[in-house]
């Protein structure tokens, strides 16, 4: 009788009792399944459920009465099982192999321990966004696991219990015990049998390891750990695992593992993000007590410490296989192992990893030379989505490789090709420059590259047909042809051109004769006539309209009997055809027959901006369906529409910052602005170069809204302050606009064809 009266509360209130359908069904939609959940409702929260009324209320009371039952807190304070203490302290993000999606929900809602669930009941997690059944039941199969499902929780009590939690937590981040920093749901597709798993997490019991521990034995719980994570693992992300980490075997590029497995780069990198991520709820060793034992070193050699590990781990900081600098692989390993931040460990072994020499160099055709050290690497940040951990050390790589100067904190290039440096060189001058003053200025620069100005006319780094970034746009002088201001216009110019040929009935005209009509026409009467003879030179060829002649003898003509596919389809059909990353010299490979250098950029910026492929970083290209999946579109929305309604509007770096460090995906502004197109369009906001905003369209720039908004009376960090409750921005980008706003480099304009 005794034991009857100790578990009432635990009575189902549908199956067990006598209750009216109409009732009970008001019950069951507000989750209320048990006597202790009912016992928690007064009278006016019964009449706010709907269907609710006064006959209902009545029913309970006579319920309620008919058991005795009277105050909730006393019967829970009476019927505490032993380990209730302990049981409710259970950290469930840090202690239970979560799904990623479930891990997200809880977290965002501040549901860290088994306390707080218990006090929150479950039903009522259905109500959260994202969370769904799915997640339900695998909250109820881990509650089944602890056996807590009839536990019930003081809400008074608890609050004290959770207050004392909290600042424990704290001590530990004020020790610089930063595990929490990289805990994450766990993928189930990591696994060969995520339930098996789950059922044998529990069964585990973790080691404290003690700071006197002999270093032999730990390099054997290690090993142990190491060969339990990969029995666990799919063959897929074995090998993975294996190839990243150079684990008993060489390592292995994105690119390599990517051929293997029929995947893009990128997905490789994503599948590498969620084992590391895996790794350390995985294992015997407890992880606190295992960074502790590490934190007794001021500096500490993984390789020196565990010889066994340090043969295992292949040491790969030395090699460029592939074009990626790795870092050490030990240490990389032991960081995720331990689930510390990036960089906590002080090792002599550290190295670079995911970087690549040419796309690095490539950083210069868009960034002029002298840019400071700041600014350079928000703008590796912005354009390969990596974080500050990844650019510093770059920097040292670029700096030891010669691949730049550093020269009073400002960065100069030191290795590019001679058509690379015009490029660079030209980005100071969008009206253009003399060749002989390119030929100076490069001849005393920090590159190896020399011109000479003795020549007649420049050599084929200064040639249109070589060089398809640059155009001739005055006798003798050089502009960047995406400077040119008629590129926009240029369908327009060569319909008018093949209209008037065909209009006269001639196959071939002087080109000066049908430039004097077209700047008759309105929308062209300041056009310059070196800019249409670009426009037909370059782009002319693609609709079966040719130049030909020097500066005098300017001739354009029809060949009727061909039938020209354009360049741009061209480009599409092979970016379409592969669910590979395209660079511009894969597909100058696919594209040249001769030594004719392509306009490429032009045709792939229309891409990229009519959102039929998407630029993933520089000179970067994917087609648009294996592109859009390497994100999860949905998610993204939710966290840009959340975002979207804080602010007037948010830019590029914003966008990347929030969505990298929220949804952990890594990606570049190249690729969230493709991104933000999409769902802009589908969504009804206003997008514009790097702007995202659901409140009003863009009418300055964000450098102009800095400048109009900054108020000179107050430091810059109030100023920040201030600004960015009104727009997203990140720090750095403000920064940027207030120190170096005297500068070329422009953040519009970097993205102007994103």
């Amino acid at each position: 009788m005794e034991k009857k009266e100790n578990n009432k509360l635990f009575i189902n209130i549908h199956k067990d009792l006598s209750i009216s359908v109409r009732t009970s069904n008001i019950l069951k939609n507000q989750g209320i399944i048990f006597i202790k959940d009912l016992i928690q409702c007064n009278e006016k929260k019964i009449l706010s459920f709907p269907g609710a009324g006064k006959g209902t209320v009545k029913e309970i009371q006579d319920i309620l009465g008919d058991l005795t039952v009277t105050s909730f807190t006393e019967e829970i304070k009476n019927n505490k099982p032993e380990d209730y203490e302990k049981k409710i302290r259970i950290n469930i993000l840090n202690d239970w192999p979560l799904s990623e999606r479930t891990y997200n929900v809880l977290k965002n809602k501040e549901i860290i321990y088994l306390g707080d669930l218990l006090s929150f009941g479950l039903n009522s997690l259905l109500k959260f966004r994202n969370f769904g059944r799915k997640s339900l039941n695998e909250i109820r199969e881990f509650i089944d696991k602890e056996n807590v499902k009839d536990f019930s929780v003081d809400a008074e009590e608890w609050a004290k219990i959770r207050e004392d939690l909290v600042l424990k937590d704290k001590n530990k981040q004020i020790l610089e015990i930063d595990i929490e920093n990289n805990l994450r749901g766990i993928r189930k597709t990591l696994f060969n049998n995520f339930n098996e798993f789950k059922k044998n997490y529990f069964l585990q019991k973790k080691i404290i390891i003690k700071k006197d521990i002999a270093s032999d034995e730990l390099q054997r719980l290690i090993l142990e750990d190491i060969d339990y994570f990969q029995s666990l693992l799919s063959d897929k992300m074995k090998l993975i695992f294996k190839g990243r980490y150079a684990y008993m075997q060489n390592f292995e590029t994105l690119e390599n593992l990517g051929e293997k497995l029929k995947v893009t780069r990128e997905r490789i990198r994503q599948n590498e993000r969620d084992i590391n991520e895996a790794l350390i709820k995985i294992g015997k060793i407890d992880k606190y007590s295992l960074v502790e034992f590490f934190n007794k070193y001021n500096s500490i050699s993984f390789h020196k410490l565990f010889p066994l590990l340090d043969k295992n781990f292949t040491n790969t900081s030395h090699s460029n296989s592939g074009g990626d600098i790795t870092r050490d692989r030990l240490v990389v390993f032991m960081e995720n192992y331990c689930g510390v931040k990036e960089n906590y460990f002080t090792t002599p072994e550290r190295e670079l990893w995911h970087f690549d020499k040419e796309k690095l160099k490539e950083i210069f055709e868009f960034t002029s030379s002298g840019v400071s050290r700041d600014n350079f690497i928000e703008i590796i940040k912005d354009n390969f989505g990596y974080d500050d951990f990844t650019c510093e050390p770059a920097l040292e790589f670029m700096t030891e490789k010669n691949l730049i100067k550093i020269v009073d904190n400002k960065i100069y290039p030191k290795d590019l090709k001679k058509n690379s440096e015009v490029v660079n060189i030209l980005l100071n001058y969008p009206d253009g420059l003399h060749w002989k003053k390119i030929a100076e200025i490069g001849s005393n620069s920090y590159t190896r590259n020399s011109w000479s100005t003795k020549r007649i006319m420049g050599d084929f780094s200064l040639n249109m047909t070589s060089n398809s970034k640059i155009y001739l746009c005055e006798r003798g002088t050089y502009r960047l042809l995406q400077f040119c201001p008629e590129i926009s216009n240029r369908e327009k110019i060569i319909d008018f051109f093949i209209n008037y040929l065909k209009n006269n009935n001639k196959v071939q005209m002087a080109m000066e004769i049908v430039y004097k009509d077209l700047i008759k026409e309105g929308d062209f009467n300041n056009i310059n006539f070196y800019d249409v003879r670009a426009i037909i030179k370059i782009f002319g060829k693609e609709r079966g309209i040719f130049h030909s002649g020097r500066s005098g003898t300017n001739t354009v003509s029809l060949d009727k009997n061909i039938k020209f596919i354009s360049l741009k389809t061209k480009i599409k059909e092979i970016i379409d055809s592969s669910n590979i990353e395209f660079n511009r010299n894969d597909l100058i490979e696919k594209l040249q027959k001769t030594d004719e250098d392509l306009p490429l950029e032009t045709h792939l910026s229309d891409l990229v901006n009519e959102l039929k492929i998407f630029r993933i970083s520089p000179g970067t290209y994917l087609n648009y369906n294996d592109a859009i999946k390497l994100c999860d579109k949905d998610e993204v929305k939710i966290v840009l529409d959340r975002e979207l309604n804080n602010y007037e509007f948010i830019t590029n770096g914003f966008i990347r910052e929030k969505i990298n460090n929220e949804l952990g995906f890594h990606l570049s502004n190249l690729y969230y602005d493709s991104l933000s197109r999409i769902l802009a369009k589908e969504n009804n906001w206003y997008h514009s170069s790097n702007y995202l905003s659901k409140k009003l369209e863009k009418k300055k720039s964000f450098e102009n809204y800095i400048k109009e908004n900054y108020d000179e009376s107050l430091s810059k960090k109030e100023n920040f302050e201030i600004i960015s409750k009104k727009i997203g921005m990140t720090k750095v980008n403000f920064n940027n606009v207030v120190y170096y706003s005297d500068m070329v480099i422009n953040t519009d304009w970097v993205h102007q064809n994103d």
